[in-house]
């Protein structure tokens, strides 16, 4: 590794000291736990159908929950980004408004419609409107930004869901991923460095089987925000059917491949082909340890914050702020 002082780089370049929210994310699970048990809905009803709606890092903790639990739950999850429910919400649809600040336009536009239609309203949010106003809750800690809070809200949801009646507890797999990212953080932390570094200068183009999709979304809007810079992501074998054909590429371009362990014979076949497809540029393989979905999810979730944090050093940019979204909110007043 390029030796570098990456005390330094914090020091100068992290002024909110995001780092610090980022190596506690097994703390911030541990404490969602906690926090998710006391959660009692305000009524029991027949839930048919569920609708997470949230916005950026708020829908990404409804992307994750849908993708963790797509092999358990019975009821189908949609996660809406947008200002309205789907037409189908009704009285046994529970909607989730998932909203950070608790304030975020969309979300409070949907949370309003689903109480008019008579569905299951719950939110989740650290303050706000929806901190106010809904009777179902779970409240979250404040963060300086929403990215830092997705597995806060990530958790929150499963409880929602729990206590509903639609999934089995999951307490035990929460807290035994936590002790796994404890043990792993240091490993993850210096992997991550690599990464970073590697990513130095490149147009990242990331891949992820599609069970673990959410992934290479989650790397690529972290890189979005953190270093500032453009990526593309898809999944296998989605992308097998179309980007793969690309023959003119950004002459920067670095290919980052999500793997699981315990990947099927057809899968492996379809990653080796494409690397082999796209021999030319740098290739990345992050491999997702862990014994079971949940942990592998997180652990992704964790290494993507790291490596984006660590590139955004290099690139010598403020991880922390976000001033054209910024500025954009200000725009739609």
């Amino acid at each position: 590794m390029v030796d570098l002082d990456w005390d330094a780089l914090q020091k100068k370049f992290d002024k909110k000291n995001v780092l610090q929210p980022i190596r506690n994310y097994p703390g911030q699970l541990r404490a969602a736990v906690e926090t998710g048990k006391k959660f009692f809905p305000t009524e029991t009803r027949a839930i048919e159908k569920i609708v997470f709606c949230g916005m950026g890092a708020s829908g990404m903790a409804g992307l994750v929950v849908k993708e963790v639990l797509s092999s358990e739950i019975k009821v189908p999850i949609e996660v809406v980004e947008d200002y309205s429910l789907p037409a189908y919400a009704d009285e046994k649809t529970l909607v989730v408004a998932i909203s950070f600040s608790g304030n975020t336009e969309e979300t409070i536009a949907c949370f309003e419609e689903a109480k008019r239609r008579g569905s299951f309203a719950a939110a989740v949010a650290s303050g706000g409107m929806l901190a106010e106003t809904a009777e179902a809750k779970i409240i979250v800690p404040t963060l300086s930004q929403p990215r830092l809070g997705t597995i806060s809200m990530a958790v929150a949801l499963i409880f929602v869901l729990e206590k509903l009646g639609l999934v089995e507890s999951m307490e035990k797999e929460l807290l035994d991923c936590a002790g796994f990212l404890e043990k792993e953080s240091g490993e993850i932390g210096k992997e991550a460095k690599k990464i970073a570094l590697k990513l130095k200068g490149k147009f990242p183009i990331i891949e992820a089987p599609a069970e673990f999709g959410v992934l290479s979304y989650r790397l690529r809007v972290e890189l979005n925000e953190n270093p500032k810079i453009l990526a593309l992501s898809n999944c296998l074998p989605e992308m097998n059917h179309n980007e793969i054909n690309s023959e003119i590429l950004p002459k920067n371009s670095c290919f980052l491949f999500f793997r699981d362990n315990e990947e099927s014979e057809k899968m492996k076949r379809r990653f080796e082909f494409t690397k082999k497809n796209f021999k030319k540029y740098p290739q990345i393989e992050i491999r997702l340890n862990g014994k079971n979905k949940i942990e592998k999810i997180f652990y992704g979730i964790f290494i993507s914050a790291l490596v984006s944090y660590y590139l955004a050093l290099l690139n010598k940019t403020d991880p922390e702020k976000i001033p054209v979204i910024q500025n954009l909110k200000k725009a739609l007043v």
